[in-house]
């Protein structure tokens, strides 16, 4: 769809509803693309989705500090589940490893439902998924939250200081 929208005439009847993997992860990833970033011109923001970092209520854990801890003193022992190679939780997962030093498993999956299954079930230790899924499962206690996945700058920081470390 979008090598459709970059090769269409630039008249305003063609519309690409572009997500993360459209114009962050995919040139990250791809060396070679049919488009570029700068070849679309934004209108508006649909939506926004924010992120926590979950993990399994057996993880001996309770805010991020122990987290990093507890998987630098055990490396590849936790693991992440993802919604597929390359997608927005998988980037996350080894942004998280880049910057805290740790050696985590990156589990993909088809999606954040089989993942969040997995997580439930302590077949994985971790997620960064969407509060979508995951506040149903925090306000069940069957996970934890240890972070939010937000910039500085968003008012998200003051609807969720709970979970801000």
């Amino acid at each position: 769809m979008t090598e459709i929208a970059v090769k269409s005439p630039p008249d305003g009847y063609t519309l690409l509803l572009g997500t993360t993997g459209t114009f962050v992860t995919n040139p990250l990833i791809y060396k070679k693309l049919s488009y570029a970033v700068n070849d679309f011109v934004p209108i508006t923001m649909v939506a926004d989705a924010l992120f926590l970092l979950s993990i399994h209520p057996n993880v001996p854990a309770n805010n991020l500090s122990e987290l990093i801890t507890y998987a630098k003193a055990n490396p590849g022992k936790l693991s992440f589940a993802s919604f597929g190679n390359s997608s927005f939780s998988h980037m996350a997962g080894e942004y998280f490893q880049i910057l805290t030093g740790t050696k985590l498993i990156h589990v993909p999956y088809k999606g954040s439902a089989p993942g969040m299954a997995d997580l439930l079930a302590g077949n994985i230790t971790m997620t960064f998924d969407s509060e979508l899924s995951s506040i149903p499962n925090i306000q069940a206690k069957k996970i934890r939250p240890i972070a939010v996945i937000v910039s500085k700058n968003s008012p998200t920081n003051q609807m969720y200081p709970l979970f801000q470390n």
